[in-house]
């Protein structure tokens, strides 16, 4: 292993990527990160950043939001030293009930001594709509939650590791892999192996288009704030929104599935716009103009768990990825697991680990030293 420039290659510089790549450092491993300005990993510039414990109308609690999130949390805020930004808010969500019977589901919840904590309230309907909030049946907190703004984390990431020499800003073309002897070879760079972290481009990568990606585009807006008391909660009915520190307000999300393309569209547009009909009594006091309007493709899995780990059949080429709306929240938890997996040896979480799912056989690139996957 001392003949090769790295330990390991990461391709794609998202926030799985950068986490991961950080946390081998750390482990005192050599890396190189490849992404040609986030074409490779663009759903992380255009998400919503948010850590929620408890989602979906039925208010479900993620089996790792004791673990991961708090996690996540303690990892945001402790990178904002080391990378000289501020990027990292603990904020409540502010959820406003969409039915009576999402209702009856909070008041189970709080009955509930696993959700001790995480969620509070109920406020009666009426509650908030002097603050022109429209809840008709009432509303509630989600604790325990917190918000990263991606562009400017994942600027501060970028600088960093193009400081430290670790990032290089190419497109990696995955048809100029080679596998040797002990690793894998990529144009003269020889590393143990491959690590894919490319978001959703990875569904077709040769080596991972057995894994169930189910890739879904989402769009987000930002929005002129006229609203000097908009609240700093993340107000939540389905979809969200939120003040951001510039001042103005951020909305999403939606979800596409047959359009996989980061182009923003007068359907998705119209779509949230309308849905602040839904969030206020009378949007034209809190919202003005469109700033901005965003889209990428989240890298979704039909199982909705990560794919994490090295191919079943070969070593030299393993896999990042998948962690399609959660992201910001989750890939700081894999990717010490994962790291510590790779340098210590350490087992993964059955949870993520692309081993439990039965795969293809696939061929590194044309060279007359290429190895079969085995």
């Amino acid at each position: 292993m001392s003949g090769h420039v790295a330990d390991y290659i990461i391709v794609g510089q998202g926030i799985a990527g950068s986490m991961l790549a950080l946390e081998l450092v750390n482990l005192g491993l050599r890396v190189v990160v490849f992404d040609d300005s986030h074409r490779l990993s663009g759903a992380c510039l255009a998400a919503a950043g948010v850590l929620n414990p408890v989602t979906g109308k039925r208010l479900v609690r993620s089996p790792l939001a004791r673990e991961a999130l708090p996690f996540a949390a303690q990892r945001y805020s402790d990178l904002e030293s080391q990378l000289g930004a501020k990027f990292f808010h603990r904020r409540r969500i502010l959820a406003l009930t969409v039915s009576p019977e999402q209702g009856r589901e909070l008041d189970e919840r709080l009955e509930d001594s696993s959700y001790e904590g995480f969620l509070s309230g109920p406020n009666p309907p009426g509650f908030f709509s002097s603050r022109n909030f429209r809840d008709e049946f009432g509303s509630f907190f989600i604790n325990r939650s917190a918000w990263v703004e991606p562009p400017v984390l994942m600027e501060a990431l970028e600088r960093h590791l193009e400081s430290t020499g670790i990032l290089r800003r190419q497109y990696f073309d995955v048809r100029a892999l080679k596998g040797v002897l002990g690793g894998v070879d990529y144009c003269g760079l020889t590393a143990r192996a491959a690590i894919f972290c490319g978001g959703f481009i990875d569904a077709q990568n040769p080596f991972f288009k057995w894994l169930n990606f189910r890739p879904a585009k989402g769009e987000i807006l930002s929005l002129e704030l006229l609203d000097g008391d908009f609240p700093d909660e993340i107000v939540h009915k389905t979809k969200w929104i939120m003040r951001s520190p510039g001042g103005g307000l951020r909305m999403g999300s939606t979800w596409d599935r047959i359009h996989l393309d980061s182009q923003p569209t007068e359907a998705a547009r119209s779509e949230l716009l309308g849905w602040l009909e839904k969030f206020f009594v009378n949007p034209k006091l809190v919202a003005g103009g469109v700033l901005c309007h965003t889209a990428a493709v989240r890298p979704c899995t039909a199982t909705t768990r990560p794919f994490v780990g090295f191919h079943p059949l070969d070593d030299r080429i393993a896999i990042f990825n998948g962690f399609g709306s959660k992201g910001f929240a989750l890939s700081p938890y894999f990717a010490r697991m994962f790291a510590e997996h790779i340098a210590l040896g350490r087992p993964l979480d059955p949870i993520c680990d692309i081993r439990r799912t039965k795969c293809a056989r696939v061929s590194f690139g044309s060279s007359k030293n290429v190895k079969s996957v085995l």
